[in-house]
């Protein structure tokens, strides 16, 4: 392929210009258009060993770093190019590429963040097998800071496709994500050491819908490996920690300084934070407002169309504490995968509808023992004293309110046995407080109730008694072993 000549190489899209004295085209780039005074100015060259490239105009730029579109002179095609620039902390010197530290207490921070950005390059060049995962030609220092050469993909990011308004269905969401997920995978399945030369894993830190693109092919990308850090990084105290509200997770504010807080969970959390965006067209609520008052509503409340199951599984990736979440990537996507959860506990599952059930017909066989025997003693005195119990007296009729709730019981074992799905008055924690609450009601007023002989209050409290811990004792254990079939 022939040289192209530079001074006709539109510094906005890299395009061949046949005029370079008008605007290109394709891009409307112009030879008038500058990048930022902070930044450096399109047309400049870097240059390492053999390697020569053109700097055009910036797409991209974060806490750490500013990420240029550039052209690669020796191989004839375009790159993308991240140079160090810690914002906080450095600056561009006037008239010069070069970048130094601002104050003379930054130059430690500055160092440290700068060998870190070359290892996370070495790091990441391991990766270049993987077509998930944007590859890395190269890395080398100069003007003071430090860059690293990616390939370039021509694309549009998720987040332009999300602000033009696109929502996405639960299937298309799993489809999409499912090459970043796997990407994910490989990185925390790979160990590395980190600069105490303990064994860990690297972990991402910050996905996000900016940083998956879709290819021209219609795959997806992963992106801006930036503030990729081993699992056990604990960074300095200058070294600000760049985050992207409603994607971090509260142990990325906290910081890794508490021991095993950031993790493979760590980007888990930002996983399931792009999939809710991309279910209903709002991001999450920032973390550390959510500790506060945590305002997430479920994906259900935006009329988002998924089995119960998936959405557990969501709201359970976006757990504040990092513990209650997915402790990998692979298990929550297998989770967000799956429309209903692995049916292998059959007999423990019934045995946490039977439980509560007991209870029910205990109670029933009662009141037909007691029919039973008013109408075998044809005593009208009693018959009206059991119509007034059974009408008027408070306990009672919640007692047999309560009890029309096993119907929603027998549903739950149909739906168990041949649906093969989890029971949802068992485990919908709001219902299942509600039946607990009534139960409990019921219970006090009918040891109310007055009685005419202690025998029978004896009686009547003992009988209570186990009708209560079959009841409500059974929902909670049955909670119990629901937690440990369908976790």
């Amino acid at each position: 392929m022939s040289s192209i000549n530079l001074s006709h190489l539109c510094l906005g899209c890299m395009n061949y210009l046949d005029n370079p004295k008008v605007p290109c085209p394709k891009c409307g780039y112009t030879k008038d258009t500058q990048n930022a005074v902070h930044q450096l100015a399109a047309g400049s060259s870097l240059t390492t060993g053999e390697s020569e490239y053109v700097v055009g105009r910036v797409i991209g730029e974060g806490g750490f770093g500013i990420t240029y579109l550039a052209w690669d002179v020796r191989s004839q095609g375009k790159v993308a190019i991240k140079e160090f620039y810690p914002a906080d902390i450095a600056g561009r010197e006037r008239n010069s590429h070069t970048i130094r530290p601002s104050t003379s207490n930054d130059v430690e921070s500055y160092k440290y963040g700068l060998n870190r950005f070359m290892e996370e390059a070495d790091k990441l060049r391991t990766f270049n097998h993987d077509p998930r995962i944007v590859s890395v030609k190269e890395s080398f220092k100069a003007n003071g800071t430090a860059y690293i050469v990616m390939e370039y993909i021509d694309g549009v990011t998720l987040r332009k496709k999300l602000d033009a308004g696109n929502r996405f269905g639960i299937e298309d969401t799993i489809k999409i994500l499912a090459p970043t997920a796997g990407a994910l995978v490989e990185m925390h399945n790979t160990v590395i050491h980190d600069e105490n030369g303990k064994e860990t894993v690297l972990i991402h830190r910050d996905i996000s819908p900016d940083n998956i693109i879709f290819t021209t092919s219609g795959t997806t990308k992963l992106l801006d490996f930036g503030a990729a850090r081993a699992a056990s990084f604990q960074g300095t105290k200058n070294l600000t920690t760049t985050v992207k509200l409603g994607y971090a997770p509260p142990e990325q504010f906290i910081g890794s300084g508490i021991a095993g807080a950031q993790g493979p969970w760590t980007d888990v959390y930002a996983l399931a934070a792009t999939m809710y965006q991309m279910l209903t067209g709002v991001m999450p609520p920032p973390a550390l407002d959510r500790q506060l008052t945590d305002t997430l509503k479920s994906p259900s409340t935006y009329g988002v169309k998924m089995t119960e199951y998936q959405e557990t599984a969501l709201m359970k990736g976006l757990s504040l504490n990092w513990q209650e979440r997915y402790q990998s990537v692979d298990e929550f996507y297998n989770a967000m995968q799956n429309i209903r959860p692995p049916f292998d506990n059959t007999w423990k599952s019934t045995l946490a509808i039977v439980m509560p059930c007991l209870g029910m017909l205990f109670n029933i066989l009662i009141f037909l023992s007691i029919a039973y025997y008013v109408v075998q003693e044809e005593d009208e005195d009693l018959v009206s004293e059991m119509l007034s119990m059974i009408f008027t007296d408070a306990g009672f009729w919640l007692n047999w309110v309560v009890s029309l709730c096993a119907l929603a019981y027998v549903w739950d074992m149909i739906r168990l046995v041949w649906k093969q799905e989890p029971p949802k008055w068992l485990t919908n924690l709001e219902r299942r407080t509600q039946v607990i609450f009534v139960h409990t009601i019921s219970l006090i007023c009918l040891m109310l109730v007055r009685t005419t002989e202690e025998s029978d209050l004896a009686m009547a409290m003992i009988i209570w008694c186990v009708y209560g811990v079959l009841t409500i004792g059974g929902m909670l254990l049955g909670r119990q072993i629901l937690n440990r079939v369908w976790r």
